[in-house]
């Protein structure tokens, strides 16, 4: 999205919309509602303003009840559910109060039914069933509920209320609002906090002299009270140029900051880092002694503190009017504020390793990408209409949608979707989990963009595998065949509904397991010539889902637990077992081998780079035979490792004997088998003979 957007009046965003919606739907094979698509367009507008979380569409309409898509923050406890008012409409239309409070009173039904309900009434296939399961058993902070309209609405908030003690807030984004924002660079700086509407005239402060023309810093005193009742009202927008992912809620950090709350709440000041701030501009009192109101208040370290205390007081009931925190408040002029609010974050954030993810579209490999995308002509498909075509980076969001926009005359619009069609999209979002999934960091994707978004950025530049500039056309390619492999994947789980109420986690759980067992490889090189899958790949996705699938809800049912804790790594059964080690001990095949075309350079640009594989087998054959056969041993004696993990160790063991080097699977399995053992204990000296 351009950095300077020009005014976008109303009813041109409801042309451009309603065009983007009805062409979406007509290239998706397995047919979409046009609500579907509308939702996820207002999902991805409340992300650019870090207002929600990863998406997960459902459908469930009954008398007085709806839902179409939520999302629920693990970090804070709060659940955003989602419903849509779209009739698909050219011409401007009014929502007016009653029918708004009639939708988004659905909503709201639909959370408290179950909310009330003794058992989850749902099949497990049906999409809504794992959010009745969180509703029902999750810890619940805040419910937000989201009505979304290309109306426009005579309201754009309904008056708070609270259902078994959980705080329940209503918000309506409506055609004025959305363009409005689109409009506006600044619409994000909206987090302007007035104390005395939070029952304090003001916060005590102590000022520093103006350094410089573009800094002044306060150190202040922020009551844990008015913490918590400021994140509620913001949540996650408050943190948005925080650049630590949140860590779990159950880290020993986290554990602390609590227990101190909790057990000794008048030492929390001396105890506690604090947080650090930035504003666009401040109002104090004539000696700047008093803040009484913050404009563009940002958090941009002390996330967790922040988090803790909004969770002791909203969600474990605590006391925290004895709760104070100190705050280092800097005030930024609005031209700096990019320039020094990345720089404030880096260097506050020094108490754990800190992942930099601020202007991530701008990474130059992203930039790369791009490039390439808009120059490279894809093959023909032979199964297709003979035409060559491109896919389109998205490297800032609404890219695609504003370049669509700006060709006034349907003819042109048509040409532009000839050359880039929509199904041949893809952003950052799905480019990171195209390539985590393959690379098996299926449970580090499953836990959502903002998680993974950082680790897959961390060494971006440097691992070949992910993107090689050497070699930058190729590496393009073979993202592009990536991207087809997982879009497929998503087109077959849900053309043959094997996804449940979970379809996300079993695409990704299917491509792991399949780069599993085909040792990471695959003829990128023949994808990329044909534009889609050969017809035994295709097969073999179709077999391994459904088995995933099946284990999904042999574990879930079993267990007792839902399917999206499994899929972030939730240890379950008397072996304390992840869903992915379970997953491996059933030994799930492939229905067809991979076959590896001899004039394809999977092995340096298919896989981990080159240097890595030598160097993991090379560490095997150094261990040796006698020193894998212990620790196999040893782990049967003590089972102190997985089955499937021992047997490895073993298979391996026997290979060296007869004097056979490891596949490059099989190597970087049995690095991971001796360093897990070597910290649990295992020592060759004492494990010979």
């Amino acid at each position: 999205m351009l950095d300077t957007r020009d005014k976008i009046m109303p009813n041109e965003l409801l042309i451009d919309l309603k065009h983007e919606i009805d062409a979406t739907v007509e290239v998706l094979e397995d047919g979409a509602y046009p609500h579907e698509i509308f939702l996820e367009w207002c999902i991805d507008q409340l992300t650019e303003l870090n207002e929600t979380e990863d998406l997960v569409s459902v459908f469930y309409e009954k008398k007085g009840q709806m839902i179409h898509g939520y999302s629920y923050s693990d970090h804070d406890g709060r659940l955003d559910l989602y419903g849509t008012s779209y009739k698909g409409s050219t011409e401007e239309y009014t929502l007016y109060k009653e029918k708004a409070y009639s939708e988004a009173g659905k909503i709201l039904n639909f959370f408290t039914k179950n909310k009330e309900s003794k058992k989850n009434e749902l099949d497990i296939e049906k999409e809504a069933y794992d959010l009745v399961e969180i509703i029902r058993n999750s810890e619940i902070t805040l419910v937000r509920i989201f009505l979304f309209t290309e109306g426009k609405s005579t309201i754009n908030r309904i008056e708070d209320t609270e259902f078994d003690g959980i705080p329940v807030q209503t918000h309506i984004w409506d055609l004025t609002r959305f363009s409005r924002f689109r409009s506006s660079k600044d619409y994000v700086d909206s987090t302007d906090v007035i104390f005395s509407e939070y029952g304090l005239e003001s916060i005590s402060c102590s000022s520093t002299n103006l350094i410089s023309n573009e800094i002044d810093t306060y150190m202040c005193v922020v009551p844990g009270e008015l913490l918590a009742d400021i994140y509620m009202n913001y949540t996650s927008r408050l943190l948005e140029r925080n650049v630590r992912s949140f860590l779990s809620f159950k880290s020993k950090i986290n554990k602390g900051i609590l227990d101190t709350i909790k057990d000794e709440p008048e030492k929390f000041i001396a105890y506690n880092n604090g947080l650090t701030a930035v504003a666009s501009s401040i109002e104090t009192n004539q000696d700047k002694t008093k803040i009484t109101k913050v404009n563009g208040f940002q958090i941009v370290n002390g996330g967790q503190t922040t988090n803790t205390v909004y969770r002791a007081k909203y969600a474990n009931k605590i006391d925290v009017s004895n709760v104070f925190v100190p705050m280092k408040l800097c005030v930024l002029s609005q031209d700096s504020m990019d320039e020094f609010g990345p720089k404030i974050s880096k260097f506050a954030n020094t108490q754990n390793v800190i992942r930099r993810t601020d202007l991530v579209s701008n990474h130059p490999i992203f930039r790369e990408i791009e490039t390439w995308s808009r120059k490279t002509l894809a093959p023909k498909k032979e199964s297709g209409k003979g035409i060559e075509t491109k896919w389109y980076f998205e490297r800032t969001r609404g890219q695609y949608m504003d370049e669509v926009s700006r060709h006034t005359r349907l003819a042109e619009k048509k040409k532009f979707e000839n050359e880039y069609p929509r199904n041949q999209k893809f952003d950052k979002g799905k480019l990171i989990k195209y390539w985590g999934v393959w690379y098996k960091q299926v449970e580090k994707v499953s836990l959502g963009l903002e998680k993974y978004m950082p680790i897959f950025i961390e060494n971006l530049s440097t691992d070949r595998s992910k993107f090689d500039q050497k070699t930058p056309e190729e590496s393009y390619q073979r993202l592009i065949a990536l991207a087809i492999i997982y879009e497929e994947t998503v087109r077959l789980v849900r053309r043959n509904k094997y996804g449940d109420s979970y379809p996300s986690h079993v695409v990704n759980y299917t491509l792991a397991l399949i780069s599993y067992r085909s040792e990471t490889r695959y003829d990128w090189q023949e994808i990329w010539q044909k534009q889609e899958l050969s017809d035994e790949f295709v097969e073999n996705i179709c077999y391994v889902a459904e088995k995933v699938r099946d284990v999904f809800r042999d574990v879930t049912n079993k267990e007792h637990v839902m399917a999206r804790e499994l899929a972030y790594g939730r240890k379950v059964g008397k072996g304390r077992n992840s869903f992915w080690e379970i997953l491996l001990e059933k030994n799930i095949g492939l229905k067809n081998e991979i076959v590896i075309s001899k004039t394809s350079n999977t092995k340096n640009l298919g896989n981990m780079p080159a240097e890595e594989e030598d160097e993991n087998i090379i560490k095997v054959i150094d261990y040796g035979d006698q020193m894998l056969w212990a620790i196999a041993k040893w782990s049967k004696e003590t089972k102190s490792l997985p089955s499937w993990q021992t047997g490895i160790v073993g298979s391996v063991a026997k290979r060296l004997g007869r004097g056979t080097p490891p596949s490059i699977k099989q190597a970087i399995q049995v690095v991971k088998a001796v360093s897990d053992a070597k910290e649990l204990g295992f020592s060759f000296e004492n494990n010979q003979g």
